[in-house]
C-alpha cells in the first residue's frame, strides 16, 4: 500500500472510532449496575467473537454505535449469560 493511501485509510478509521461509542458487555448476578462482570462473562464474550477484554472491570469493550448481532443473535452473548442464570448487560459510553 502506498504511504499516502495508508495515511488516508488510517485517518478514516480513526475518525470512525472517534465518532463511535465504547460499548461494555458483561454478565451480572441480577441487575445491570456498574459492578464488575461475573462468570461466564469471559466465556460468553469469546463465544460472541468480542476482541477486547478488560480484565480489571471483567467486561468486554467494543466500539460501535449500538449493540450488534453478537449480543442479540440466537446463541449470542445475551443467551450465553442467561444459560448460566445471569443477566446480560451492556453500557454505551462516549469514546
Amino acid at each position: 500500500m502506498k504511504p499516502a493511501l495508508l495515511l488516508v485509510t488510517l485517518a478514516a478509521a480513526t475518525a470512525q472510532v472517534a465518532e463511535g461509542k465504547v460499548i461494555y458487555y458483561w454478565c451480572a448476578k441480577s441487575k445491570c449496575d456498574n459492578a464488575k462482570g461475573v462468570g461466564p462473562t469471559y466465556e460468553c464474550g469469546k463465544r460472541a467473537g468480542f476482541g477486547h477484554y478488560d480484565s480489571g472491570r471483567k467486561k468486554w469493550r467494543e466500539f460501535g454505535v449500538k449493540p450488534g448481532e453478537p449480543f442479540w443473535e440466537v446463541g449470542g452473548f445475551l443467551d450465553c449469560c442467561h444459560w448460566s442464570g445471569k443477566t446480560a448487560c451492556y453500557d454505551i459510553s462516549g469514546a
